[in-house]
């Protein structure tokens, strides 16, 4: 998990009014540990999802939409990075 799902958990969490530390307390998490989620360093476990979802008050069904288009994103990079030294090699 990267950037973008920390980034879009952070903005439903501040959107709500939610202080970092009282998620992190709901989820038993300490608040650096959120914190590295929202800032994309640590990955979020997927017994996490739905608690985190009920905590931050969004669907489990967007933050899992979020992960995947992340994720998506992550390999149409790779696959355009692949392609760009395929072609430099010809």
């Amino acid at each position: 998990m990267g950037k973008m799902v920390g980034n879009y958990i952070q903005s439903a969490r501040e959107t709500f009014g939610l202080d970092l530390g009282e998620v992190a307390f709901k989820l038993g998490l300490e608040e650096i540990d959120l914190e590295r989620i929202e800032a994309g360093t640590r990955r979020l476990s997927k017994h996490l999802i739905k608690p985190l979802s009920d905590a931050i008050g969004i669907a489990p069904e967007n933050l899992i939409e979020e992960m995947i288009r992340e994720r998506r994103q992550h390999y149409l990079e790779l696959v355009d990075s692949e392609v760009l030294r395929g072609n430099q090699e010809d």
